[in-house]
């Protein structure tokens, strides 16, 4: 299930609304496949910055940059993994690892300052790291809560501020943040407690709605931190309102990332989304027309048990 959420800039010309539908009622992953054409002639060679881009949605996101012919920046603390998973990578474009911890100032400052140096200007930042460790608030160590929000918060909102001064000197730039569904340690759910599970986690996002269930796992501070990521994307959206930088929220339900792997032993069972279901909708967000603003797309699974 998509759902889209947009403002067309100029009212006149309707034909990102047939755009629009067209993505409804097919699959937005084959319409990619057309928008991929214009985005290599619009974004080749361009520079595209992802973070937590070692694994899951990350990885997913560079390797589909790279086959579009965007030059990427991946930003993680581990580099060797990117370097590995990104060997093989097809495509024009060039993909560079850099070792940084979103959750330190001095470590992000010191990849935007190289970023800077070599490339001079960013085109796309995608903010995709995050981190969440379940149990109650009042259970959890204070530092593990403040390590959520650094991350999830206030590196998102560093590595914006940082992009935005390289991209103003861009023709066009795209500013995309990731509210990803985040789950804790599932091991203790009962095979009878499954659908529950399902129904109520594999598509919740926890940017727009707190879950709270005794049976499943407790997110703490961690949908505090998704909300503030949607109200910070208005907040730059408006901003940004007068320049040439566009900031689209996406709001995935569960997709199947070492966060999911390592928090629920029957994840085969589950009918979730991939990966590359994020990466093509974010091709098809950057790739619309520079008229165009996607405020906020919406990703669940088609399938929930009943």
């Amino acid at each position: 299930m998509l759902s889209v959420k947009f403002s067309i800039g100029n009212a006149e010309n309707n034909s990102f609304a047939i755009e629009a539908t067209f993505a409804h009622h097919y699959s937005y992953s084959y319409h990619c496949a057309a928008v991929l054409l214009l985005i290599k002639s619009r974004w080749e060679g361009k520079l595209a910055v992802v973070t937590g881009a070692s694994a899951g949605i990350g990885l997913a996101i560079a390797r589909a940059f790279v086959r579009s012919g965007l030059n990427v920046v991946g930003l993680a603390r581990r580099k060797e993994k990117m370097e590995s998973e990104m060997a093989n990578a097809d495509g024009k474009g060039s993909f560079y690892a850099y070792e940084c911890d979103i959750a330190n100032e001095q470590s992000i400052s010191n990849a935007f300052q190289w970023i800077e140096e070599k490339f001079k200007t960013i085109h796309v930042i995608v903010n995709n790291a995050g981190v969440g460790k379940p149990g109650k608030i009042m259970e959890l160590d204070f530092e593990i809560l403040k390590n959520a929000i650094d991350v999830n918060l206030t590196g998102l909102l560093l590595c914006s501020k940082l992009a935005i001064v390289l991209m103003k000197e861009a023709h066009e730039a795209h500013i995309v943040n990731i509210n990803r569904q985040c789950l804790g340690k599932a091991k203790d759910i009962a095979d009878e407690n499954i659908r529950t599970f399902y129904k109520t986690f594999v598509s919740s996002l926890f940017g727009h709605q707190v879950y709270i269930s005794p049976k499943l796992p407790y997110a703490n501070i961690y949908p505090a931190t998704k909300f503030a990521v949607r109200a910070l994307s208005e907040v730059l959206r408006r901003e940004q309102n007068d320049g040439n930088i566009r900031i689209t929220n996406i709001s995935p339900g569960a997709v199947r990332t070492e966060m999911i792997q390592h928090s629920l032993e029957n994840l085969e069972r589950l009918e979730i989304l991939e990966p590359e279901d994020i990466a093509n909708a974010i091709i098809y967000a950057i790739g619309t027309p520079s008229r165009v603003q996607i405020e906020e797309l919406t990703i669940t699974p088609a399938k929930i048990l009943s």
